[in-house]
Parts: structure tokens; C-alpha cells; sequence
């Protein structure tokens, strides 16, 4: 099962050790590992601290549309 992703946005590619922002995306799931009615529960942004309830398929996708436009407003400040 995946657990997070991490997005990086770094100023120059040359240079990945100057990091700019640094986001996780964690993924929680229902169900023990490798149960077959394992199903994704939460998503969480961090440093954010936005998480998406996923009980049901309009709720996933209401949540996840809430991160990347909370992920977006942010990088709008950059």
C-alpha cells in the first residue's frame, strides 16, 4: 500500500539540495495490510495539516479537490 508521496519544489534543478517547499501527502487506510477489503480512509497534507475524509466516492473526490486547490493558493505565493 502506498503511504505518502512527497512533492519537492526546489529553485534551481542544478541544485536539488535548495529545497523551496516541501509537501507529504499521507495516505491512511481502512482494514489491516493486505486485507483485500483494505480502502483508503484519509488523505492528509502536511505541513499543511489538511486532511480529506474519502468514506465515499463524492467525499474523495470533494477532499482531494480541497487539496490541490489549498496546494495551488499556497504556491501562489511564491
Amino acid at each position: 500500500m502506498l503511504e505518502a508521496i512527497q512533492l519537492t519544489i526546489l529553485v534551481d534543478k542544478e541544485t536539488p539540495s535548495n529545497v523551496l517547499e516541501s509537501y507529504t501527502f499521507s495516505f491512511k487506510y481502512s482494514g489491516t495490510r493486505g486485507d483485500v477489503g483494505t480502502r483508503l480512509e484519509s488523505l492528509s497534507l502536511d505541513p499543511v495539516g489538511c486532511v480529506a475524509d474519502m468514506k465515499t466516492a463524492q467525499t474523495a473526490r470533494t477532499g482531494l479537490e480541497m487539496i490541490v486547490r489549498r496546494l495551488i493558493t499556497l504556491s501562489a505565493f511564491l
